[in-house]
């Protein structure tokens, strides 16, 4: 029972504390900003350390601030039912193409009712954002539930002014609230590797001159005896078509003139009919005896014009009455 406690006293003992674990944001060499995730900043999904930026692969984790690292705070990537692949990058510029970088990261464990929970890091020396891309170079995968991780470190030769550094979670599947932590992220040159001289371009390879043959002339082309042309019969006369008579023009009735009634425009006196008692020794002309029209209050047309010749018809009958009553005997006086 005695040796029984005293393993387990050597094993607490030989359990890393987290004030031993590696920081590697002291090294003055360090080129990525917020080393420490000393700050936060609102993102995709949460927040994350100012100059970093979230990655999700699969599953629908959150990213937050925890205090689960030897210097507070941390990066926490969790989810609770669900299996992810998720993480953080940083773009770090200012590399001298051909030389050698090492990307290091001093924090990443995981709480989870699980046993196992892969953590890697990667460099894209060629400067790429995407974690599935080709060119990305990754460290080998911690799945152990252990507090210190020193083979999480990888290198690669930066091809390009700038390389991309990521830092992965990938929990396969959930056991409830399944939590990473992750901290101290640093990216250093390694100056012990001299750097790589590019490669050359590779030189054009000269084209050859094609080689003259001697072709043998062509056959002759026999003759060959054209055939006289087919005589073509003459075209035959098209029947011009026939004239279509014009339709004549039926003239339409012209409209008859509607006599309308005489409409008075003045009022005239009738001429008087005088009787004379004593036959005058000249008789008066058909004019005098007509009695004088009135004057015309209005104008009047055509019907006042018939009116006057009436009336001196009238007066021209009562004339000629009164010379045969003259000239008859015995006629009244």
């Amino acid at each position: 029972m005695l040796l029984l406690a005293l393993v387990a006293l050597i094993g607490v003992l030989a359990w890393p504390t987290p004030a031993a674990a590696q920081d590697p944001c002291e090294d003055p060499r360090n080129l990525t900003f917020n080393c420490q995730f000393d700050t936060f900043s609102p993102a995709p999904g949460g927040e994350v350390p100012t100059g970093w930026w979230p990655f999700v692969v699969s599953g629908h984790p959150a990213f937050d601030s925890a205090t689960d690292t030897p210097k507070q705070p941390s990066l926490r990537v969790w989810s609770d039912g669900e299996g992810f692949v998720a993480g953080v990058y940083q773009e770090v510029a200012g590399m001298e193409v051909g030389a050698t970088y090492e990307a290091f990261i001093g924090w990443a464990v995981f709480q989870s009712a699980g046993s196992e929970m892969g953590r890697a890091i990667g460099i894209d020396p060629t400067g790429g954002t995407d974690p599935n891309g080709a060119s990305v170079v990754w460290s080998p995968e911690v799945w152990e539930k252990k507090r210190s991780n020193p083979e999480l470190r990888v290198r690669a030769v930066a091809q390009a002014d700038r390389i991309t550094v990521f830092v992965r979670a990938n929990n396969p599947r959930s056991s409830g609230a399944d939590q990473a932590f992750l901290d101290a992220v640093s990216l250093v040159r390694d100056d012990s590797v001299p750097v790589a001289a590019p490669a050359p371009a590779p030189e054009p390879t000269a084209t050859p001159a094609p080689v003259a043959t001697d072709t043998p002339p062509a056959p002759a082309a026999e003759a060959t005896e054209t055939p006289l042309p087919t005589e073509t019969a003459a075209p035959t006369a098209t029947a011009l078509p026939t004239e279509t008579e014009v339709p004549t023009a039926t003239a339409s009735p012209s409209p008859t003139a509607t006599t309308l009634p005489p409409t008075a425009t003045a009022t005239r006196r009738s001429p008087e009919v005088w009787v004379l008692a004593t036959a005058p020794a000249t008789l008066p002309s058909p004019a005098a005896v007509a009695p004088e029209p009135e004057v015309q209050q209005a104008s009047f047309g055509l019907e006042g014009s018939v009116l006057v010749i009436l009336g001196a018809v009238a007066a021209s009958g009562v004339a000629a009455g009164l010379l045969r009553a003259r000239k008859r005997p015995g006629g009244a006086r």
